[in-house]
């Protein structure tokens, strides 16, 4: 089983542990690897959400996650990556939302799967392995 990088969607579904498809291969995975891994932008996303919503009991469950999580921040290498993606998706009319071309850095540069319910988002980057 390949190291991940779960996407944002990915993320909120681990943490809500609605679909029962998720939750048996998110379980799955930490049998194997121990921990989950996403970016510092997806744990961005989640705390804005969370925070907007004024969710403290969801708040505190999704710290919890962190603090057994392996959360991958944004370093010189992966803005300089981000940063030629969105001039290629931006130059080809490709998706070039900032957020997703950083979480897509980050899986490249830390050379990992990133898994992802929006396969879209990401499909035009070269070399950028998809777990769907």
């Amino acid at each position: 089983m390949d190291e991940l990088l779960l996407d944002t969607d990915m993320v909120s579904e681990v943490f809500k542990r609605v679909d029962q498809v998720v939750v048996a291969n998110a379980d799955d995975y930490l049998l194997v690897h121990g921990e989950l891994a996403f970016s510092l932008v997806t744990k961005y996303e989640m705390l804005r959400g969370l925070k907007w919503k004024g969710a403290a009991i969801q708040l505190a469950k999704f710290n919890s996650i962190c603090s057994s999580a392996r959360i991958l921040g944004v370093d010189d290498a992966i803005v300089e990556r981000a940063s030629q993606l969105w001039a290629d998706a931006v130059n080809s009319g490709k998706p070039s939302r900032s957020s997703d071309i950083l979480i897509a850095a980050t899986a490249l540069e830390h050379n990992l799967a990133l898994c992802t319910g929006n396969s879209d988002h990401f499909s035009w980057i070269p070399g950028l392995r998809l777990v769907n």
